[in-house]
């Protein structure tokens, strides 16, 4: 799953995560695990909702001041 979250972030920098309700896990601990794996910045988390952020390589379409 994390390899997958990767090559999104890859294309498109921005990404958002759904977090199911029935999940075991605590949404803070699965946001801390996709960044650590994905290696990359939380933006923020809404309800079940987890925002990421990896700038692309190759793909680069969100500037930042």
């Amino acid at each position: 799953m994390v390899k997958q979250i990767s090559e999104a972030l890859e294309a498109r920098e921005l990404l958002k995560v759904s977090v199911l309700q029935n999940c075991d896990e605590d949404k803070t601990e699965v946001a801390k695990a996709l960044v650590k794996g994905a290696k990359a910045e939380l933006v923020q988390t809404i309800g079940n909702v987890i925002v990421l952020y990896k700038e692309s390589k190759e793909n680069k379409q969100i500037k930042l001041p």
